[in-house]
């Protein structure tokens, strides 16, 4: 289904959308048959984020775990 940026093994998607006539967000959170257990706890994170956390949180928060996490240093943003 989804491959993000350069990692093959992400198989999920957590993106915003807003109705154009109604202004209301509306999250969708999209899973491949392949992408196994827990991913879909780990997209709904991204969506918790969103809503709680700016920007500048959020890059804080995804620099540190790839500072902890050398596997994570190819991940992209998208």
């Amino acid at each position: 289904m989804f491959a993000t940026g350069s990692n093959e093994k992400a198989y999920g998607i957590m993106r915003m959308v807003v109705n154009a006539i109604t202004q209301e967000i509306m999250p969708q959170i999209g899973l491949s048959l392949q992408s196994g257990e827990g991913v879909e706890y780990h997209e709904a994170f991204h969506y918790v984020s969103l809503l709680l956390l700016n920007e500048a949180q959020r890059r804080a928060v995804y620099q540190e775990y790839v500072n902890t996490h050398s596997e994570a240093r190819d991940y992209t943003e998208q």
